[in-house]
């Protein structure tokens, strides 16, 4: 699909005395010694058939146990899930002394999203001007994503609604690639209030991740 961006630079770039059309009905465009830039209403209307669907999936459940008044057991899961579609149809043209005799069927396809999952222990005490604060907790989260796209040119017919891919006979490709991660968590939390006024707190983690080697996968991380 022709971007916008590219377009409107041709919108703004192309000599005025370019035409839409040729006097046959044709695509006009730029003659021999001008720049060789598109009719911008060319790509407009030869891409109005391809369209681009997104649809996306987000959103958290949790429960929430009070083992003691003070004593809190919270756990969520949580998912982000998104996926794209396109079968993009490129026509041949002829505009000025620009053209381009091929056609091709583009289908793309690709997926990614995080699945978190996250488990804490609250604890809270208060007695007089002492207040104790104190959290533990785990977090994972998982990430994977895959895509495709494949392509083929030498369609017999230049309507979306024939241009799949075993409708092409010529230049056929294909590709493909995933990727995934996770990080694993632990941490700890550790707060002292007095009167209200002074703060004392303690923080601990220990995360891992699959994006480093097996000998350096966690790191410990204090602060106070």
């Amino acid at each position: 699909m022709v971007s916008a961006s590219d377009i409107l630079f041709a919108a703004l770039v192309q000599q005025p005395v370019v035409p839409i059309h040729t006097v046959n009905g044709g695509w006009g465009g730029p003659a021999p010694g001008m720049t060789d830039r598109q009719n911008p209403v060319r790509p407009i209307e030869d891409n109005r058939q391809n369209n681009a669907y997104f649809f996306r999936v987000f959103g958290t459940v949790f429960a929430d146990l009070a083992i003691l008044p003070d004593l809190h057991f919270r756990t969520s899961v949580g998912v982000d899930y998104s996926t794209d579609y396109q079968r993009v149809l490129r026509k041949s043209y002829t505009s000025g002394f620009l053209s381009d005799p091929n056609n091709q069927v583009t289908n793309s396809q690709a997926y990614s999203g995080n699945t978190i999952l996250k488990n804490t222990l609250a604890y809270s005490y208060k007695k007089g001007r002492h207040t104790i604060d104190a959290l533990l907790g785990q977090e994972s989260i998982r990430y994977i994503g895959q895509e495709f796209s494949a392509s083929r040119r030498g369609l017999a017919l230049e309507n979306i609604n024939y241009s799949y891919l075993n409708a092409g006979t010529t230049n056929i490709n294909n590709g493909g690639s995933g990727s995934s991660n996770s990080l694993l968590s632990y941490f700890g939390k550790l707060n002292y209030t007095y009167a209200d006024k002074y703060l004392a707190s303690v923080t601990l983690r220990r995360d891992g991740s699959s994006r480093f080697g097996k000998d350096n996968r966690y790191g410990t991380f204090p602060a106070f």
